[in-house]
């Protein structure tokens, strides 16, 4: 009988790509599937694996919630998904061998870990690439500290990641690093025919909130000397923030940012790959925050295997996929003269940027390829991740 794994994500928002490497397990003779909140919209298809769903709680469990280890949970605690485990957890995981919860802080890592007792294995996976990030709130400090002391296994997804874990005490012989994967027969480039001398164009993907840095994008806008087009395309809790921005720029006879910027909302599948395919480059302007980093930035990396080089800041793990001067360009984190200054460059070069553009595909065939990146998992799982 093959090994059971499942692939845990409680919140509702799943990206499938971010569930591309363990899809490939079944490769390996695994049975892998998903386990998630009935709130998830995610399909088998997207998923590529099994679904199966359990509800969050009813009202009274999301007011409060005790769990074995004494902490509390609850909508009164300040960590937002502490409300968003799933019930019915042990009975959905009773056939399985091997959880792997695809967030170190949320609760399922925690339902995980009481899964321990009856022999199963818990390999939990790791972003978090600043250590001891809340020491404050005790609440979630005690949850890190259970699941950092007793699961079985770490995965974490970048270099940050990995140091992050290991400054938190975790040992090598319990840590594995492995690159997320992407399919890059679907993520490829197909660069349209278009006339020369036109304005660059540059695409920015992801959630409008001010750590994402868009605001960095509207500042930059002024200091242009060269005509660039920005589509921004995403949702996000600042986006009547930043309109607002950009209709007082434009008011007090700055209107470089609302000629420039257009904001077409959320796109997904082949709407999204046609638009990258018809760009130039990405715009990555992430800012740090005492409590965030860039982890990554998936929608960078497949913006890079369609053939755009990123144009990106130095926030987080960033710098371990774009190397400046090489597969595409770096910026400091909220500095819009030199987010400037790097647009420029790219719009004053085309074949430096088309070469730059076919780095950022290279490094993501070496590095990012999925088939790769599945079989590196299932070797890890082989090695050091065996059911009880």
């Amino acid at each position: 009988m093959p090994t059971r794994i499942a692939v845990v994500r409680g919140v509702e928002q799943v990206n499938a790509g971010e569930l591309g490497v363990y899809a490939e397990l079944g490769k390996a003779g695994y049975a892998v599937e998903l386990l998630c909140s009935t709130k998830s919209r995610i399909t088998e298809a997207e998923a590529r694996m099994p679904v199966r769903r359990r509800p969050p709680p009813a009202l009274a469990g999301r007011i409060a919630r005790t769990m074995a280890g004494g902490f509390l949970v609850g909508l009164v605690s300040p960590y937002r998904y502490y409300h968003q485990y799933l019930t019915g957890f042990s009975a959905a995981v009773r056939d399985v061998d091997v959880l792997c919860p695809v967030d170190l802080g949320h609760p399922t890592s925690y339902q995980a870990l009481e899964q321990q007792r009856f022999g199963k294995r818990v390999v939990v996976q790791c972003w978090e690439d600043i250590p001891f990030n809340w020491p404050h709130n005790r609440p979630l400090a005690q949850h890190f500290e259970a699941v950092l002391d007793r699961a079985d296994h770490f995965l974490a997804f970048s270099r940050d990641a990995a140091k992050t874990l290991g400054a938190m005490g975790v040992g090598a012989d319990r840590l594995s690093q492995v690159n997320i994967g992407l399919d890059l027969g679907y993520w490829r480039p197909d660069p349209p025919a278009r006339a020369d001398g036109g304005p660059l164009r540059a695409l920015f993907v992801g959630r409008l909130q001010w750590a994402k840095g868009v605001q960095t994008i509207i500042e930059a806008m002024d200091a242009l000397r060269v005509a660039v087009e920005v589509t921004i395309v995403g949702a996000g809790p600042d986006e009547a923030r930043l309109r607002w921005l950009i209709e007082q720029r434009r008011r007090r006879g700055r209107p470089a940012a609302s000629q420039a910027i257009r904001f077409v909302g959320p796109q997904f599948g082949a709407d999204l790959l046609r638009l990258r395919q018809s760009m130039d480059v990405q715009i990555v302007p992430s800012i740090p925050t005492p409590q965030w980093r860039e982890q990554l930035n998936q929608s960078m990396l497949e913006a890079m295997a369609c053939g755009l080089p990123p144009i990106a800041s130095n926030s987080g793990a960033i710098p371990e996929a774009v190397t400046d001067g090489d597969n595409g360009w770096l910026f400091g984190a909220d500095r819009p003269d030199e987010l400037a200054d790097r647009l420029e460059r790219a719009a004053a070069d085309p074949a430096e940027r088309a070469r730059r553009g076919a780095s950022a595909r290279a490094r993501m065939e070496r590095e990012y390829e999925l088939v790769h990146q599945g079989a590196r998992l299932a070797e890890i799982f082989r090695t050091k991740v065996r059911p009880r």
